[in-house]
């Protein structure tokens, strides 16, 4: 039952990081000609690159989107902590403090 909770909440990370590039760039992580192209592009494709002025987002993006959900964030509190720790390095800024 844990282990199915976990790849629960590692699905959602992965929606989230979707919605994340999405809210970054304006555009979708992926895109082609067909429904199953796009789905194949999330299984199996590798995660968008961002541009050169996004780029301090992107260990977090792998993180999110990352193909084994092993490999993502288990859980919001871990993105949070990551979070955290680029704001106390000063790699971004939170907009609301």
């Amino acid at each position: 039952m844990i282990a199915a909770r976990s790849t629960v909440v590692r699905t959602y990370i992965y929606a989230l990081g979707v919605i994340f590039h999405e809210m970054l760039t304006g555009l979708r992580p992926y895109n082609a000609d067909s429904l199953i192209d796009v789905i194949l592009m999330h299984k199996k494709g590798p995660v968008p690159i961002l541009t050169a002025e996004l780029e301090h987002y992107q260990e977090m993006l792998n993180l999110m989107m990352a193909k084994d959900p092993n490999n993502r964030f288990r859980d919001a509190e871990g993105l949070l902590y990551f979070i955290n720790q680029l704001e106390q390095r000063g790699t971004i800024k939170s907009p609301v403090r």
